[in-house]
């Protein structure tokens, strides 16, 4: 074999590794995409690498190890699923009560079955028991806030937040579902309860 014909085949060899490289937001859809249809088993190094088109070695390259993909992944998820949506919430000039409707809202349109697979997966993995536990924490802790704006009773204002995200957990969880206008008519019924209008 010539020298100019390594050369060649190591050039294309590198022009198709360069044109399949992903980046890390390539491997977080899939990720989403594989949890929401089988579930946190899919989630093998050999499964995404093969349904991306890669090499393991692109996968290490981003993540340096499974344990690291898992953290990174859970990060977006808690980046784009709390912080992101609390951060919208702060930034509105508003009153707490318009806030607090303004969160309702933004639940009615978040998707639940990556939330309930992300449970599921919860069940039997400690690490992303520890992620859902600060997940929720972090909620019901945004959501106390707004209340203590509107009532001046600490307990009260955390079982007000708590009751409002046992409807969002608990009908993401009753089988079949609680989606769509019926979510949206329990909610209404919690604003109301609460003299919300």
């Amino acid at each position: 074999m010539s020298y100019h014909t390594v050369w060649l085949k190591h050039t294309i060899g590198y022009g198709l590794e360069f044109m399949a490289r992903k980046t890390q937001q390539d491997w977080f859809d899939l990720a989403l995409k594989l949890l929401m249809q089988a579930g946190a088993d899919a989630l093998t190094i050999d499964n995404m690498t093969t349904q991306l088109n890669v090499t393991k070695g692109s996968f290490y390259h981003h993540f340096g190890s499974y344990d690291g993909f898992k953290q990174a992944l859970l990060s977006y998820f808690e980046d784009a699923g709390t912080f992101t949506i609390v951060q919208r919430i702060e930034t509105m000039d508003t009153s707490p009560a318009e806030r607090l409707k303004a969160l309702i809202a933004i639940t009615l349109e978040h998707p639940s079955s990556i939330e309930v697979t992300i449970r599921t997966w919860a069940q039997r993995d400690p690490d992303v028991y520890a992620y859902q536990m600060r997940v929720d924490q972090r909620r019901i802790a945004f959501v106390t806030n707004i209340w203590l704006e509107m009532i001046d009773d600490p307990a009260e204002a955390r079982r007000r937040a708590e009751h409002l995200y046992t409807i969002l957990v608990g009908g993401e969880h009753i089988i079949p579902p609680i989606e769509g206008k019926e979510k949206q008519q329990l909610y209404a019924i919690y604003l109301r309860l609460y003299g919300i209008t």
